[in-house]
């Protein structure tokens, strides 16, 4: 089994995918990897015992705490008391965080397991999400996350209509 170095994320073909536990030290519990869909939930669940760091999660993404709190729908300051530690996450702030690391889990097996080919083409404007970037879709539409997937369906089947 070959290893290979993307982005600082260390990879381990074709069965492990680090999606953004190792590297980023997304879970503060330590090295995370996603072998399937039951343990992609076990990472969506471990959102719910404080175990994400959210800082590492936005560096990953490469975006700011701004851009963080537009997309899961909370002001700023709210944003930077969850970051300190001073506040959780409401129902919904967490519901799209969740859809998020969805897209996040989704997106980096679409693009055979790449991190930075996503993540770039995360901040891409796309001729299909009318120049808009797909990041932009998820913040400023109701289904922006379905819209997304739909689209990283269509690129994953090669179909670019």
């Amino acid at each position: 089994m070959q290893q290979q170095k993307y982005d600082e994320v260390m990879i381990q073909e074709p069965q492990a995918l680090y999606v953004v536990a190792p590297a980023m030290k997304v879970l503060k519990s330590g090295k995370q990897k996603i072998h399937s869909e039951e343990t992609y939930r076990q990472l969506l669940q471990q959102l719910e015992l404080d175990d994400f760091n959210l800082e590492a999660f936005m560096d990953l993404l490469g975006i700011d705490r701004y851009i963080m709190a537009e997309s899961l729908g909370i002001t700023d300051t709210t944003m930077w008391r969850i970051i300190k530690g001073k506040a959780k996450l409401d129902k919904n702030a967490f519901y799209r965080l969740q859809q998020l690391l969805d897209l996040v889990y989704f997106g980096i097996e679409t693009f055979d397991h790449i991190t930075g080919d996503f993540i770039q083409w995360m901040h891409t404007r796309q001729n299909s999400f009318k120049d808009r970037t797909p990041l932009e879709v998820f913040i400023n539409e109701a289904l922006g996350h379905q819209i997304i997937k739909d689209q990283l369906l269509r690129i994953e089947h090669g179909v670019f209509a």
